[in-house]
């Protein structure tokens, strides 16, 4: 059975520049260096960071960046304090990718030997609990929701400060007709979220009829 993490090594090339590097950033604590001895592969030296042990061991860098990486926790309080201190430090931040609001916010940047780290400001339970607030569900529309999507047409476009006036002259352009569900050239997909409509589009093709001698041409 797992009990946990036990430790994560990384191999750098200069023991001394790595120790800086995590006591200046992460606080670590040194445990234990082997100096000239070797009990492992290379001579290694052991740290604390959070609990967690993390051991680093002398040899080649590895030949690329990745977004393979290690993330600590910090507190949201915190974060300008980090990045504060990356700064003084010299140390590129990289660009983090984009994120939903409330997942929490990071600073990603790497070590000399390309290993990527992360400050993180979020936990699995909030970052669980905001990507299941953001589920949406794509189904077809019915027509018996007509006047509900008419109404989310109305409020979507209300959303860009038209007027009143323009609004309302809208209304009949915007009304999505129940009776044309399930005829030929349309077709309508809703986003439910919670069972709920918050969004919709409608693919429809429009007919032009021309009357010419008692037929109907198309």
């Amino acid at each position: 059975m797992v009990k946990g993490l036990s430790h994560v090594t990384f191999v750098v090339t200069d023991l001394d520049k790595m120790t800086r590097f995590l006591e200046s950033i992460f606080d670590a604590k040194e445990i234990y260096r082997s100096g000239d001895q070797t009990f492992s592969i290379s001579r290694e030296r052991f740290f604390l960071i959070g609990g967690v042990w993390v051991a680093i061991m002398e040899g080649p860098s590895l030949s690329e960046r990745t977004y393979n990486h290690i993330a600590f926790e910090i507190d949201e309080s915190e974060f300008a304090e980090y990045a504060g201190r990356l700064s003084s430090l010299d140390v590129e931040v990289r660009e983090g990718r984009s994120r939903v609001t409330g997942e929490g916010r990071s600073l990603y940047f790497y070590d000399d030997d390309n290993h990527l780290f992360e400050l993180h400001t979020g936990t699995l339970e909030e970052r669980l609990q905001r990507y299941e607030g953001l589920a949406v569900t794509l189904r077809e529309g019915r027509g018996s929701e007509a006047a509900v999507l008419s109404r989310l047409a109305i409020h979507s476009k209300a959303y860009w400060d038209y007027s009143d006036d323009f609004l309302a002259a809208c209304c009949e352009e915007l009304k999505v007709d129940p009776a044309r569900f399930g005829t030929a050239g349309f077709h309508c997909v809703v986003a439910d979220k919670d069972s709920q409509p918050i969004g919709f589009y409608v693919l429809a093709r429009k007919l032009h009829h021309l009357a010419k001698r008692g037929h109907v041409g198309g």
